[in-house]
């Protein structure tokens, strides 16, 4: 019997001695994202469960990392009607100060034009804010000019009566 252990352990010996030989230490390259699955032939050609977790991981992190871009281009679009419904103040954007954007919108996540309003006049009285009385407009806008009747040169330089 202790002759087969000897013979036994022999070649596991020699396995030994070939891997502990000094030589060019080998390259190691990072695994492959396709690590869990086992090559071709070995009786399972379906990755594993690790490499279905790791493909559910991945697509749910694109899918949040969506959601959460989403999410800040709303509420940009949000604020950005909010100011725009307040562009009658001096200063819009001070209406900030006094309001949270959660606070202006309705049940269905709609800015609510009643609620923008009422806190336009809290901002007025809290900050002081100056409402802009209109739009300025062209000097002639909407008025019609008779070209006859009109000033030109000939009557600028004409004799007064």
């Amino acid at each position: 019997m202790t002759t087969d252990t000897t013979q036994e352990m022999e070649p596991m010996t020699t396995q030994t001695e070939q891997t502990a030989t000094p030589g060019p230490p080998a390259a190691t390259t990072p695994d492959p994202p396709d690590a869990d699955i086992p090559p071709a032939g070995t009786g399972r050609d379906t990755p594993g469960p690790n490499h279905e977790a790791a493909t559910y991981r991945r697509r749910l992190r694109d899918t949040e990392a969506d959601r959460d871009r989403l999410a800040q281009q709303v509420q940009a679009m949000q604020k950005a009607e909010v100011e725009r419904l307040a562009s009658r103040l001096a200063q819009p954007s001070a209406l900030w100060a006094t309001t949270e954007l959660a606070d202006l919108l309705d049940d269905t996540g709609q800015v609510d034009p009643d609620k923008v309003a009422n806190a336009i006049e809290q901002a007025r009285t809290t900050l002081g804010l100056a409402v802009v009385s209109g739009t300025p407009s062209p000097a002639n806008e909407g008025r019609i000019v008779d070209p006859y009747t009109a000033s030109s040169w000939s009557r600028a330089f004409a004799p007064r009566h």
